[in-house]
C-alpha cells in the first residue's frame, strides 16, 4: 500500500485533515497542521498490516523519512485445551483436569483456532 501526500495540495492550509478512500478507506486521515502530524487508523484491519513510511522534503535541508512496520493481532475464535499427544487421541477438556498422582506424566496442548499471532 502506497500513497503520497504533498502539503501543498490542501489548498493555501486551510485543511487540517486529508484521507483517501482508495488506500485506507474512510477509516484513515492524516493530520498535517497538528504538531507532530497524525496518522489516525480506526477500526484496524489484518490488510492495514505492514510498512508505514513518514517522508519530509525541506526546501534547504535533505529530506528526512522513516519507516515503521505496523503488526496487527487478531484474537483467535476459541482456544481449546487438550489432554494426551496432539493427533494420538488427545481429548478436548474443560474445567477440572486430573487428578493426577504425583510422579504421574500429563500432557496438556493448548490449541488456538482462527485468528493471527505475532
Amino acid at each position: 500500500m502506497r500513497t503520497e501526500l504533498d502539503e501543498r495540495w490542501l489548498g493555501g492550509g486551510r485543511e487540517r485533515l486529508w484521507s483517501n478512500e482508495e488506500v485506507l478507506g474512510s477509516r484513515a486521515t492524516l493530520e498535517v497542521r497538528s504538531s507532530p502530524a497524525l496518522l489516525r487508523v480506526n477500526l484496524l484491519t489484518l490488510a492495514d498490516q505492514g510498512l508505514y513510511t513518514c517522508r519530509v522534503d525541506f526546501k534547504l535541508q535533505p529530506t528526512k523519512t522513516t519507516r515503521v512496520k505496523l503488526t496487527v493481532v487478531v484474537p483467535p475464535k476459541s482456544v481449546s485445551v487438550l489432554v494426551g499427544e496432539v493427533g494420538g487421541g488427545g481429548q478436548t477438556v474443560k474445567g477440572v483436569v486430573g487428578p493426577y498422582q504425583e510422579g504421574d506424566l500429563v500432557t496438556l496442548t493448548c490449541i488456538a483456532h482462527g485468528g493471527e499471532s505475532l
